[in-house]
């Protein structure tokens, strides 16, 4: 079990009361994307509603080898290893990842990952620019 907590327009979220949401694994879409199997938890085909606008939360996994990701410059993509481990392949960057690693990236058109070993990634994907203050602007 786990919470993320993300930033909402306060002028409208002020007004709606709170609400704490269970859910259990076989409510959420298992399908395809790019040949790899998604379980989808917020976004497109999401049951997660949020307020916090363009936010997208999916887990995937990955066969071992190498996956090329395009990514939105508009973005955030906040990935957590669940489980396996390979390398961030980046222009002349490699970073090692593995079980329990957190990585942030944005402004970056394609990333290549090598999996070394079957992979778990939970990833959020969250706009860069929101069009409200969040909390410590106000």
């Amino acid at each position: 079990m786990f919470q993320i907590w993300f930033d909402p327009d306060l002028s409208k979220a002020i007004n709606k009361p709170a609400s704490y949401n269970d859910y259990q694994n076989d409510q959420f879409y298992i399908g395809f994307e790019q040949g790899h199997s998604v379980k989808v938890y917020a976004g497109p085909k999401g049951i997660m509603k949020l307020d916090t606008p363009g936010i997208v939360i999916k887990e995937y996994s990955y066969e071992r080898g190498m996956h090329s990701f395009s990514m939105n410059l508009n973005n955030c993509y906040s990935l957590y290893i669940i489980d396996g481990e390979g390398e961030i392949i980046n222009e002349d960057q490699k970073v090692i990842i593995e079980k329990e690693d957190f990585v942030v990236m944005k402004k970056i058109n394609l990333v290549n990952i090598n999996f070394i070993k079957p992979a778990i990634v939970f990833v959020i994907i969250s706009e860069i620019e929101i069009p409200y203050k969040t909390y410590p602007y106000l």
